[in-house]
């Protein structure tokens, strides 16, 4: 009964742990891609008003915003690029175990696909960045074991 609470306070800071982790690299990817979002949106508006008339001006931005920013590829690549940054500077910064560092991985790849589908990005994008996702947090687990010796 004296290990008991040692064995709890570890499973709360590893979970306290894995919570921060997830949760850090879902807000930072959250933030990038709504700042890449609107610098994208600022681009586009700036390119429609310089080609269409005016009266044109409103519909062609909303078309462009549609499948160029909600339901096109361009920034879900770039929030997999900074997403998979994210947890690999996160994981590697804890030195979370093999194991673990999946479970967070598929943590967030749910996750962000849920707010994928929730957009209505095509299936075809999600697949890959789960895939993804889930292959930097076991390649970071594996780095976190055995990492480089420089020597």
């Amino acid at each position: 009964m004296g290990g008991l609470p040692k064995k709890i306070r570890a499973v709360y800071m590893n979970v306290s742990t894995l919570a921060r982790i997830v949760l850090i690299t879902l807000l930072w990817g959250w933030l990038c891609a709504a700042v890449a979002a609107g610098m994208l949106a600022l681009l586009q508006y700036q390119e429609i008003v310089r080609y269409f008339p005016a009266d044109q001006v409103a519909a062609q931005f909303q078309a462009h915003l549609d499948r160029e920013i909600w339901h096109g590829s361009l920034l879900l690549f770039v929030q997999i690029g900074l997403l998979g940054g994210s947890l690999w500077w996160q994981l590697s910064r804890h030195r979370v175990p093999v194991g673990d560092c999946v479970l967070c991985a598929v943590i967030v790849a749910l996750a962000q696909a849920g707010a994928g589908w929730l957009l209505g990005v095509p299936h075809l994008f999600l697949v890959p960045m789960i895939v993804s996702l889930i292959v930097i947090g076991w390649l970071t687990g594996i780095f976190n074991e055995q990492p480089i010796n420089n020597s």
